[in-house]
């Protein structure tokens, strides 16, 4: 089971608001899409230390076999934001549900290995998974537990593209950990 580290929320009615970083002439911004998805069991081991890239290298296969190894995938994705229930209490107060954050996927690379795992996901398994985008990754040392659903669609048209699409989704109090991704650069992003 992947534990999503959430911020130490204000205890009580009162608390002292986090710093901020905010720079005019040189703000930090980041672009694109999510590039890739890394998918494990969803018993395999957590990283020590998912910021080194010894790790990665060591599990990242897509052809080995183990409980612990980690497939890649290359994909168009995108990340909306989380949607998330608020409930009135006692005295009008309000709490806010754990969030459902959901990514869109889109595979272009429809070969037969590919094919079948995809046939695969429409098992509901949860897997442990990272992704990557602009630079940074995302996930934490144990990734987050979320169901990816795949199928295959064929557009009108003789110049249209076969694409694997579909859905990861999971359940979190907040949004996961984000580093700069240890993977960039590497051979494993650009295989």
């Amino acid at each position: 089971m992947s534990v999503n580290v959430c911020p130490t929320c204000p205890a009580g009615c009162s608390g002292l608001l986090p710093d901020l970083d905010f720079n005019f002439c040189s703000p930090t911004n980041a672009f694109g899409e999510i590039t890739h998805i890394f998918l494990a069991a969803y018993d395999a081991q957590c990283f020590s230390d998912w910021n080194v890239l010894g790790e990665w290298t060591a599990r990242v296969d897509n052809t080995a076999d183990g409980i612990d190894v980690i497939r890649y995938m290359h994909v168009k994705a995108s990340k909306p934001v989380g949607t998330f229930d608020t409930i009135e209490t006692s005295l009008g107060r309000k709490v806010k549900s754990p969030s459902t954050f959901t990514l869109n996927v889109t595979v272009d690379d429809v070969s037969d290995l590919n094919h079948e795992f995809m046939r695969l996901t429409q098992c509901s398994t949860t897997f442990k998974m990272w992704y990557a985008a602009g630079g940074y990754l995302w996930g934490g040392n144990c990734g987050v537990d979320a169901i990816l659903t795949l199928d295959y669609q064929i557009d009108e048209g003789t110049k249209s593209i076969h694409k694997i699409v579909g859905t990861a989704t999971w359940d979190a109090a907040c949004a996961p950990d984000r580093i700069v991704n240890p993977l960039e650069g590497s051979a494993i992003i650009n295989a």
